[in-house]
């Protein structure tokens, strides 16, 4: 028996219409700006952004082949003789940050698709064409591309190459740590926090605790929405390690932290964090009543029921209206 396929959701309907509008501004302005150095900054720029909106779209399709070609397309448009064997011919300065974006999003594109070791090498070769980048656009994205390089690592290799990347992090976050462009300033969080889980997966669990305190800290005053994200990251996975290795008292205590912290929140990020963090504390007053239950279930009752259902009744009544899949 056949069943009818299911309607796509709004989320997959917006993306898209996103990814159409896109190519149709892309499929537009193409022939105007061939050759890329015969048309004006402005409208390479309209086109550029065009291409990173599909690529994007791409992204959230879970499309990374599709996102590789695309990429290579904006690639041979703004650099077509960039991989000339013999004397290749670089574009123009204030191109770069879309060249490192676009190939940033490839290092990303490829590892999605398996080809881990073309990914690295792509990886190395944008932080050793722009190391001596100055320019806060074109930093940004050497930044994400170092990040990236660490998650692929990481993912890929064994003991060893977590090591290494977090030697790799610490480098990244020396390079970068001090710009005050608020895009690197979220990826050096990033690259903190990244930094802290492999601490935490090589059973460094101090050090792991400390990072995360320190990266909590920093950022607990941000008014940027990307930082505070971070922030609430960081004291939420703080949590999780304290319950892991045993602390359950502190975790505890971090994750009330962080509940009245970001109760108010709005941004999706940290409502999502929040909505993790309830759960957990849900999941851990559930299983000190079993624990107790196993002992005398009448205290279990009296002592563990109420507070239970009301971390329940906190989490429904915080996120009751929500739209987002994760909450």
């Amino acid at each position: 028996m056949s069943f009818p396929s299911p309607a796509p959701s709004e989320t997959d309907a917006a993306a898209e219409a996103a990814l159409a509008e896109a190519e149709r501004v892309v499929a537009r302005l193409l022939p105007l700006t061939t050759p890329a150095d015969s048309a004006s900054l402005d409208l390479q720029e309209h086109l550029a952004s065009a291409w990173f909106r599909q690529i994007e779209a791409l992204r959230e399709r879970d499309r990374p082949a599709d996102a590789v070609r695309v990429i290579d397309a904006l690639l041979a448009h703004f650099e077509p003789g960039a991989l000339h064997p013999v004397e290749p011919v670089f574009a123009a300065p204030p191109l770069w940050p879309w060249i490192a974006r676009a190939l940033c999003e490839k290092v990303i594109a490829l590892g999605a698709i398996g080809r881990t070791d073309e990914a690295l090498d792509l990886a190395q070769a944008v932080q050793q064409r722009f190391e001596q980048a100055e320019v806060p656009a074109l930093r940004e994205w050497v930044a994400r591309t170092g990040l990236e390089e660490a998650r692929l690592r990481a993912h890929a290799g064994a003991t060893f190459a977590r090591v290494d990347m977090v030697r790799h992090c610490q480098a990244l976050i020396q390079t970068f740590g001090r710009d005050d462009w608020p895009a690197t300033r979220a990826v050096v969080a990033r690259t903190r926090a990244w930094q802290a889980h492999l601490l935490a997966q090589l059973d460094y669990h101090e050090e792991a605790l400390k990072n995360y305190t320190a990266l909590h800290d920093d950022l607990c005053r941000a008014t940027e929405p990307a930082l505070q994200e971070q922030a609430a990251d960081a004291l939420h996975a703080k949590a999780r390690l304290l319950e892991k290795i045993g602390r359950r008292t502190e975790a505890r205590a971090a994750l009330q932290t962080l509940v009245d912290t970001y109760g108010g929140a709005s941004s999706l990020g940290l409502r999502q964090t929040l909505a993790l963090a309830q759960a957990d504390q849900m999941l851990g007053l559930a299983l000190d009543r079993m624990a107790v239950a196993e002992e005398d279930e009448a205290d279990a009752d009296a002592d563990l029921d109420t507070p239970a259902l009301a971390a329940c009744d906190a989490l429904l009544a915080q996120h009751e209206d929500s739209t987002d899949t994760l909450v």
